[in-house]
């Protein structure tokens, strides 16, 4: 065999192996998992879309939970940055060398993610700072990638997951997720306002922001020591509980907080974190958790705020009929939609709930029933052709999220069972806020008010009603607010005669010291208070 036979061979033979490693690869590949694969595939594709597999982990109304939760462990799966990219882009952004601004800066990088990554550095008063930094042109490759969702989308289909939501839809959401990202002046906006919102809470701590470390493509924080949930919840999946017990931390406290956190920042500040996956929580010393990346947050008005708040109530208060009268203004219908057909198949749906929380297996079988509940409610919506508002999607991404962690956790934590408590104390600080010094002040000098000019309007009203002077316009066509008041100004006529019917009881039983007039006295007076604490009440409307 010549030399070029024995080359042929050899490269033959090599190129054979070759195609038998791959074929094997690929076997293996195709023998993994679907959410496994989708992994893969995303880490592959770059950037970009690892930070579009955060999203997706984050709404298990679109994708099955079993993919959500394999895509909330893309955290900090990006390749890395070079040094010198990292160190020229701090030049350019913040006017001089990190070596110059900073008493001492890390080139080994503390994360790598998908939109930025972030290095450790001193200032030159001796505070430890995490310095963000985006990644470069991440403008244009996000531009190039969005026009890959579409195949994306397809890829999903073919994969036979069906989203609960229309590809145009699913884009635009992600391409105002990203361009959120993208925005380091707002997202430093968002950090300087959470920080001073939540700087009183015990159980949760955003770091400090600075400025002055800050740009367009720069943020730069006070750096939390601690663990990443991230870290957490990878004890966790191996069992190893022992390992987080010698970090002090607790996972049951770590959730429920997580939980009871989330709900006070929609339900009371209604300014909120819209992005909880792992990597943006930190168990700090003593059980508390630190938020961190601020790039996407979210805020409910006050009408949404209260319509939430009335429906998770009826919902943890298992109320079905509250519960509908709610949702129908949380979803906005759309021209296919059949309100008969969604009502029936909304409460087809709650009944199945009713029975799942009653049943002991399946409850063990499913990690919440609630949270299946809310998610099969989205669904069920969107196949009726509601939508629920940006902002209202945003509010059950994050608490569906909060309950996923607690989950990955291996926690008990659930919705329901914080959200009962959750709203319950808040329905008594609402009651304990009415008798705020403020408030009973002003309620007593109406009182007074009444005291010192009601007989003379009560008698004027009794004049008008004798010499039939008094007359109730009545129109047939008339607003409600109209209607109203005349209404109030009926009711007050009856209670000013039973006020007076009332002071001459206890004007003819005064001095009387029969045993029947002594116990009919304190009654009289109580009526005669509550009568006029109503007058009051109606008294203030009418003006």
């Amino acid at each position: 065999m010549d030399s070029n036979s024995f080359a042929d061979s050899g490269t033959s033979r090599r190129v054979h192996s070759q195609v038998k490693r791959e074929r094997e690869l690929f076997a293996r590949e195709a023998a993994r998992p679907g959410p496994e694969r989708l992994i893969r595939l995303l880490v592959r594709l770059g950037p970009t879309f690892i930070k579009i597999g955060q999203f997706l982990a984050l709404r298990p109304d679109i994708l099955p939970q079993a993919y959500c939760d394999e895509l909330l462990r893309l955290v900090d799966r990006a390749p890395s940055i070079s040094w010198e990219v990292i160190r020229e882009t701090i030049k350019a952004e913040l006017g001089a060398d990190p070596e110059q601004l900073f008493a001492r800066f890390s080139t080994r990088p503390l994360a790598a993610g998908s939109i930025a990554q972030v290095h450790l550095a001193e200032t030159k008063q001796g505070e430890e700072v995490a310095v963000k930094v985006q990644r470069p042109g991440l403008p244009a490759q996000i531009s190039r990638d969005l026009r890959k969702i579409r195949w994306l989308a397809g890829f999903l289909k073919v994969s036979g997951i069906a989203p609960f939501i229309s590809p145009s839809e699913l884009v635009a959401e992600l391409e105002r997720w990203l361009k959120q990202e993208l925005d380091f002046t707002k997202e430093l906006a968002n950090h300087r306002r959470m920080y001073e919102e939540l700087a009183s809470q015990q159980t949760v701590r955003v770091p400090r922001p600075f400025a002055s470390f800050s740009s367009p493509h720069v943020i730069t924080t006070e750096y939390l020591r601690g663990t990443p949930f991230s870290d957490l919840i990878r004890f966790a999946r191996r069992g190893e509980f022992e390992q987080i017990e010698r970090l002090g931390l607790d996972r049951d406290v770590l959730a429920v907080q997580l939980i009871e956190n989330s709900l006070f920042q929609i339900f009371q500040l209604r300014f909120f974190h819209a992005d909880l996956h792992p990597g943006n929580l930190i168990a700090l010393e003593g059980n508390v958790i630190g938020l961190i990346d601020f790039g996407l947050t979210d805020v409910l008005d006050v009408t949404v705020q209260e319509v939430q708040s009335e429906y998770l109530t009826a919902l943890y208060n298992t109320d079905t009929h509250g519960m509908y009268r709610a949702i129908s203004q949380i979803f906005i219908a759309g021209p296919n939609t059949d309100p008969e057909a969604f009502r029936r198949a909304f409460f087809a749906e709650t009944n199945r709930w009713l029975i799942r929380l009653e049943d002991r297996a399946v409850n063990e079988e499913l990690r919440s029933p609630t949270a299946s509940y809310m998610i099969t409610l989205m669904q069920l919506a969107r196949s009726h052709d509601m939508h629920p508002t940006h902002s209202v999607l945003s509010m059950y991404r994050t608490l569906l999220t909060s309950e996923s962690v607690a989950y990955h956790l291996r926690t008990s934590a659930n919705l329901r069972d914080v959200g009962r408590q959750f709203f319950n104390d808040l329905q008594f600080e609402k009651l304990i806020s009415g008798f705020h010094p403020d408030r009973v002040a002003a309620w007593l000098m109406q009182l007074q008010e009444l005291a010192r000019s009601g007989p003379s309007h009560i008698h004027q009203l009794l004049s008008d009603l004798s010499e039939g002077r008094f007359v109730l316009s009545v129109q047939s066509r008339e607003s409600d607010q109209t209607r109203q008041h005349e209404n109030r100004r009926t009711r007050l006529l009856a209670l000013a005669i039973l006020t007076m019917t009332l002071a001459l009881l206890l004007t003819s039983i005064s001095g009387k010291t029969g045993s029947w007039e002594g116990l009919l006295t304190p009654v009289l007076w109580f009526l005669l208070f509550a009568v006029l604490t109503w007058m009051a009440i109606l008294w203030r409307k009418l003006r």
